[in-house]
């Protein structure tokens, strides 16, 4: 059994039918544009005409993300950065009223244990992707994380306060003895 679930999604543009939507995926759903970073294009659609929204305010050539919508993490979710499929630092993000919970967008930080369960999703993620650094986001489930996404590119600010784990030497640490 995976140490993690996936949410439901669809790939595709504004152009999708809404109904058709609702129907794999509930309602509230979440759109996320596929360029985007730090939560800028990942919008909670509650409604049809939420939904009529994207068409108005991007290209309806653009291509979205759509999820389920995981209720249990509202505000909240879980980043932490692994290095070779090592987590070597967790938090847990917060935000003060807004479903996403992006620092960029004030969300605030605080420590979170790296878990033998954070340590699995680790070392799988690590395994299927081959992707030596990277921040992966999990959202809160009922029973297990939900897998939220990897980013390549990740902050590090953030966990490194949260932590008080000097994540960038890590990196430095690692990329050093490649080459001893």
């Amino acid at each position: 059994s995976k140490a993690f679930l996936i949410p439901k999604y669809l790939l595709g543009t504004s152009r999708l039918p809404f109904s058709s939507i609702v129907e794999q995926l509930g309602l509230p759903f979440v759109g996320k544009g596929l360029e985007s970073s730090m939560g800028e294009e990942i919008v909670c659609i509650r409604d049809k005409a939420s939904y009529e929204e994207l068409s108005l305010n991007y290209p309806s050539s653009k291509e979205w993300l759509f999820e389920e919508f995981i209720s249990e993490s509202y505000g909240r979710d879980l980043r932490f950065y692994s290095i070779r499929g090592e987590a070597v630092a967790c938090m847990q993000r917060i935000s003060q009223g807004d479903f996403r919970a992006n620092v960029a967008l004030g969300a605030s930080v605080e420590p979170y244990p790296v878990t033998s369960g954070i340590r699995t999703i680790a070392a799988d993620i690590y395994e299927q992707t081959g992707l030596d650094f990277l921040g992966i986001d999990l959202l809160f489930g009922r029973e297990k994380p939900y897998f939220c996404e990897i980013n390549v590119m990740p902050g590090l600010e953030g966990i490194e306060k949260a932590s008080g784990i000097n994540v960038a030497g890590k990196i430095i640490e690692t990329i050093q003895s490649d080459f001893t």
